[in-house]
């Protein structure tokens, strides 16, 4: 009898795991608003940063999309040849994207090298100054790249992309999330808003999410019922669900391991086989450059591990904000500790407008200075900063953005070489 006593409460408290486990579980999205609203009328242009992110991130939005007679395209922006595998990873995506309904002619490959974008858009801009592939060459050597022996270039990267959206004239393009922890993701975010921005498309834009830390998605593993929720750090984001129902889910999951060399059976990438897809959208900021007091707006940067390493407080970014106030515009910069003697805090603005001009603004120890990284930069004169706690202020003079009207930035920390923390590119509007 004593031993069925000392039972009862340990039933209880295993009854009550069980229970508290099954609430933390995502059964459902009902909390987002669905989305993107696609009709006949529509045409869905998807950029994929590695061959499989289109299955990985918008499988079931294609197949719904083939289903329904709605135009897509897929633009594969690198090679996916890291270890010497872009002609096995080019043939895997025409299978995966031939399950989803699409025929080889709506998938463009671009062809720029596995790992190339960061450099693309920051150094190795223009023809002079190309970046080099693995195998020492200048050039995108893919038979297959929607323009073969190009220079591999920043600017020939926008230029393809600009001739894709001219042709195909997408009404929406979806693309990754700023705040993806992959490099390359990062990137391709930095390239998109440059081109849309530069071409003042007027269509529908979303992000997507592939790479967020090792908590996300919840639970890591296969489970085709439950539900893809968004990561809570993610404070500045506008949530969208895409409902799959179980036939494009189904054939999500086929396209998916159409990809061998990438998805194996524990592979954290069937985590993304569920009941729908995410997408999210950022509101764009609004400055106006008349010199009065305006207030701060802010972005935040998402607490989570970088590059699977989480960050030392010192350099770990938590928000970025700008404001104009007294013919000046001030950059703010926050960290959750205050900086360090040998961290170095950035600024990246591109503006674009009658000309594209780009700053870069770098502050260690307390002093500012403009860098020039490549043919765009303008160097930026009499910058002050201030330091106040964990919070840096840089002063720019509002001169320096007559020409544009339309800003992008974003900042990141480092140790001197390479980034610690980088945030996802905000776009402004630039009021004259």
């Amino acid at each position: 009898m004593t031993r069925y006593r000392l039972l009862i409460p340990l039933l209880i408290i295993l009854l009550g795991v069980i229970w508290y486990s099954n609430s933390q579980l995502p059964f459902s999205s009902s909390a987002y608003l669905p989305g993107p609203q696609l009709t006949a009328a529509d045409r869905v242009m998807i950029v994929a940063v590695h061959p499989d992110d289109e299955t990985i991130a918008t499988g079931g939005l294609i197949n719904y999309c083939t289903l329904h007679q709605i135009p897509v395209r897929v633009v594969v922006l690198t090679d996916g040849g890291y270890k010497g595998t872009a002609d096995l990873r080019h043939n895997e995506t025409l299978n995966a994207t031939s399950v989803l309904g699409l025929h080889p002619s709506d998938v463009t490959f671009l062809g720029f090298p596995d790992g190339s974008l960061y450099y693309l858009f920051n150094h190795n801009w223009d023809l002079e100054n190309p970046y080099l592939n693995g195998q020492g060459s200048s050039r995108v050597n893919c038979s297959y790249a929607f323009r073969e022996n190009q220079t591999i270039c920043g600017v020939h990267l926008v230029q393809d992309l600009e001739e894709i959206i001219n042709q195909f004239q997408p009404s929406v393009i979806i693309y990754p999330d700023g705040n993806d922890q992959q490099e390359d993701h990062k990137s391709a975010q930095a390239f998109l808003e440059y081109t849309t921005l530069h071409l003042n498309y007027t269509g529908k834009t979303c992000n997507y999410l592939v790479h967020f830390a090792y908590s996300w998605p919840y639970p890591r593993t296969y489970n085709p019922e439950y539900s893809l929720l968004p990561p809570e750090q993610f404070e500045d984001a506008n949530w969208n669900v895409f409902p799959i129902n179980t036939i494009m889910e189904r054939n999500k999951e086929a396209a998916l391991k159409s990809y061998h060399s990438q998805v194996g059976l524990s592979s954290y990438l069937l985590s993304f086989i569920r009941k729908n897809e995410l997408f999210s959208s950022y509101d764009t900021f609004n400055v106006k450059l008349d010199g009065n007091t305006s207030q701060i707006l802010y972005f935040t940067d998402p607490a989570g591990q970088e590059y699977n390493q989480n960050p030392p407080p010192n350099l770990d970014l938590k928000q970025v904000g700008v404001q104009v106030q007294n013919n000046k515009l001030w950059l703010y910069l926050q960290t959750a500790a205050p900086p360090s003697a040998s961290g170095y805090y950035c600024f990246r603005i591109v503006g674009l407008g009658s000309s594209v001009s780009r700053w870069d603004i770098q502050i260690h120890q307390g002093q500012a200075k403009s860098l020039k990284v490549n043919s765009q930069s303008e160097k930026l004169q009499d910058l002050k900063t201030e330091v106040h706690g964990s919070k840096l202020t840089v002063e720019i003079p509002l001169e320096s953005f007559e020409k544009s009207d339309k800003i992008i930035l974003s900042a990141y920390t480092s140790k001197g070489q390479g980034t610690v923390d980088p945030s996802r590119w905000q776009v402004i509007n630039v009021k004259k």
